[in-house]
């Protein structure tokens, strides 16, 4: 089992972000990588608000508790950045937030992943409502 840090224990423990968003609101983007089966899969949304900023953040995630960390670090972070912000922290700034363990660092990949997804997805829907 893999020595979680506290960083990871504290999100995993009080999960920021927890639970699927209304996608029914505008400039919104929904993004689902992995699979249960490989031992990791998150869902993850998020929406813009009028000005291009991330303003709300909702996941669900399947993993161990650096991958439910990460998704809670990402809820916490994002709000309030702007696209090219939000894309700067999907990049390799949690791992070093959460000091994840090596052996966990491929699942990590899945949520960041997943995050940009969604963040694109949700600014190309926010191009078009211009």
């Amino acid at each position: 089992m893999p020595d979680y840090s506290a960083a990871v224990l504290d999100h995993f423990r009080r999960a920021t972000g927890a639970g699927l968003l209304d996608p029914g609101q505008p400039r919104f983007g929904t993004a689902t990588v992995g699979t249960v089966k490989s031992g990791v899969k998150v869902v993850f949304q998020l929406g813009l608000s009028a000005d291009g900023r991330v303003d709300r953040v909702g996941w669900l995630a399947f993993g161990c508790p650096s991958t439910i960390a990460c998704c809670s670090w990402f809820a916490e972070a994002l709000p309030g950045c702007d696209v090219a912000t939000a894309e700067a922290l999907l990049h390799d700034q949690v791992m070093q937030a959460l000091a994840v363990a090596r052996d966990v660092r491929a699942r990590v990949l899945v949520v960041e992943d997943a995050a940009l997804a969604a963040l694109r997805m949700a600014d190309q829907e926010s191009e078009r409502t211009r």
